[in-house]
């Protein structure tokens, strides 16, 4: 259950950070799915639709710069609710 929880803190925060970066309408709408999927608790498909568009040969040099400031702050989030 706790794991649950932290998995779904840092999915929040990836989506919230994910949607504040410039991107194609079309990235923006599959985030915002993915936003839809931890609301109705679906962490798996959230998870594997973000490893998706974040793992996607199109994605830019600073989009992917950018993703790894996301999860790191997502991983320091996960510390910080263990501690």
């Amino acid at each position: 259950m706790v794991q649950k929880r932290l998995m779904t803190a840092q999915m929040k925060l990836i989506v919230r950070e994910l949607l504040r970066l410039d991107m194609h309408p079309i990235i923006r709408c599959k985030i915002k799915i993915c936003e839809e999927l931890l609301e109705a608790g679906n962490i798996d498909s959230c998870s594997i639709m973000l490893d998706k568009i974040m793992e996607r040969e199109t994605a830019s040099q600073a989009e992917k710069e950018s993703y790894a400031i996301i999860i790191d702050q997502a991983t320091q989030l996960s510390i910080q609710l263990i501690a």
